[in-house]
């Protein structure tokens, strides 16, 4: 029987409502900055030729990043408001450690992401500076994932043959499509 893995989306049911995404947080963790892979710069704007609202940042890797890359993930729930005291945890120290087999899957929440960078991130990965460019934020990848309405903070953590070597602060908003135009 094989492993039920949380990660993976032939988990979950592919079928949800349209969802707006805000980005709010992507960077490195406060406090974790001289991890040898850095991630900075995350900029957020809107892309008037097709609509969407895309993301940049930039990965310095600082030195060589082996075959056994794993990461730790924790997922809260919060309300829109993001109201520490309204956060729960929804997944706590999950951990994969196959990483770089998941890094070139296809047709996977990340894809986007990992197939935006200006050169191919695939382990083992090289040092130097890898740019996120032009990343679109679509609620589309939410299909692959069962996520609700709500303001989401994840931690995620890297690590190199159980060393850390990166910290990932992320939070974004998920709400239901309500149609209408862009303002602003």
């Amino acid at each position: 029987m094989e492993h039920w893995d949380p990660l993976l989306i032939n988990n979950y049911d592919l079928f949800q409502k349209k969802k707006r995404i805000v980005m709010r947080k992507l960077g490195m963790c406060k406090g974790k900055e001289g991890l040898p892979i850095q991630w900075t710069n995350m900029t957020v704007s809107y892309n008037e030729d097709n609509k969407e609202t895309v993301i940049g940042l930039k990965v310095k890797v600082l030195k060589e990043v082996s075959n056994n890359f794993s990461m730790t993930f924790n997922f809260w729930k919060c309300d829109a408001s993001g109201n520490p005291d309204s956060c729960e945890c929804i997944l706590k120290d999950y951990n994969n450690k196959q990483i770089c087999k998941y890094m070139v899957m296809k047709n996977q929440a990340w894809t986007e992401f990992i197939d935006h960078f200006d050169k191919p991130l695939r382990c083992p990965i090289k040092p130097g500076e890898y740019n996120l460019v032009n990343c679109p934020i679509k609620s589309d990848f939410l299909r692959y994932l069962p996520v609700s309405d709500a303001l989401w903070k994840v931690i995620m953590w890297g690590y190199d043959l159980d060393e850390p070597i990166s910290c990932v602060d992320m939070e974004m908003q998920v709400a239901a499509f309500l149609g209408g135009k862009r303002r602003g």
